[in-house]
């Protein structure tokens, strides 16, 4: 309770002026307008577990979150802090992401509902990104009950074990879910690897020897799928998941290295075509078109495009 009457205790004095001090620097606050802002500073530093005091009829804190930070970054700092706090799940991502692609079909499989916060790639990264992912600074990020899960794979097994259900991602079978586990980072590692050199390799030999490899790739991938309709059984999962987040990529894939999915993996394009039926992977992908189209003005502003 004391907490409590503390915390009423700071909110009236902030009504009328509030000091806070960053670093040694002061910065004042007063009027209606003062308030809504100061007040949510407020807010956001006691979830920082910022100890406060009352001090000549304002409140001096001994230590603010973010240090040295401008107006105008404060204020999308506070806003999307306040906007972390009002959905349960937040889902930080890039419209064109392999990696988001495939965290929101596990959240659709599992029938979550989330908010979802897109990010500019590369630049201009927003301060809940690099509050939520400091290490990598990268999407996607699942913010769950104001607790961030950071690493695409990670969080598509979080989201698993924390919405269990009629839909499971990972077999029970400790083995089946190594081997799950084995061949998603083989996708990651194979696929990934070869993607960024379609996308940014130059045309002729580089290109050619990034299509024979991908080739080689797809054909490992198929002898794994076999005659099964999912890559761990009759059940759509977490393999799955894994590979069907780069489907639409393909597309840009196919174009500049000169193959086709369809004739030259067509166990994988049976599956991916399977794959496509459910709602969850068909909504969740992005435009193939529009892949295509960022990858080649990337392309071109590298030099390897004319």
């Amino acid at each position: 309770m004391g907490g409590v009457l503390w915390q009423l205790r700071c909110l009236s004095i902030v009504f009328y002026r509030c000091k806070l001090r960053e670093n040694g620097a002061r910065k004042m606050a007063g009027g209606d307008e003062g308030f809504s802002v100061v007040l949510e500073v407020w807010v956001v530093l006691r979830r920082e577990e910022v100890r406060g005091r009352e001090s000549g009829g304002g409140v001096v804190y001994t230590r603010v979150g973010t240090t040295k930070m401008k107006k105008r970054r404060l204020g999308l700092w506070l806003k999307s802090m306040r906007s972390m706090g009002e959905s349960e799940v937040v889902l930080l991502g890039w419209p064109l992401s392999m990696f988001g692609a495939r965290v929101k079909i596990a959240l659709a499989e599992k029938g979550v509902k989330y908010e979802y916060k897109e990010e500019v790639f590369l630049h201009n990264k927003s301060p809940l990104l690099l509050k939520c992912n400091p290490i990598h600074k990268k999407i996607p990020v699942l913010i769950h009950k104001g607790r961030s899960v950071c690493e695409s794979k990670i969080i598509v097994e979080y989201i698993d074990e924390s919405w269990k259900g009629e839909s499971p991602l990972l077999p029970s079978d400790p083995y089946l879910r190594s081997q799950a586990r084995f061949w998603a980072d083989y996708i990651d590692k194979v696929i990934y690897t070869v993607a960024m050199k379609f996308n940014s390799g130059p045309k002729g030999e580089e290109m050619e020897k990034a299509r024979h490899e991908c080739l080689g790739y797809l054909n490992v991938l198929e002898g794994e799928l076999g005659d099964k309709p999912y890559f761990l059984g009759n059940a759509f999962g977490y393999v799955d998941i894994a590979l069907m987040s780069y489907y639409n990529h393909f597309f840009t894939y196919e174009s500049l290295g000169g193959f086709s999915l369809k004739i030259d993996s067509p166990k994988l394009f049976a599956w991916a075509t399977r794959c496509m039926k459910r709602e969850s992977v068909s909504k969740s992908l992005p435009d193939p078109q529009k892949i295509y189209d960022y990858t080649i003005v990337y392309r071109k502003n590298i030099g390897v495009e004319d």
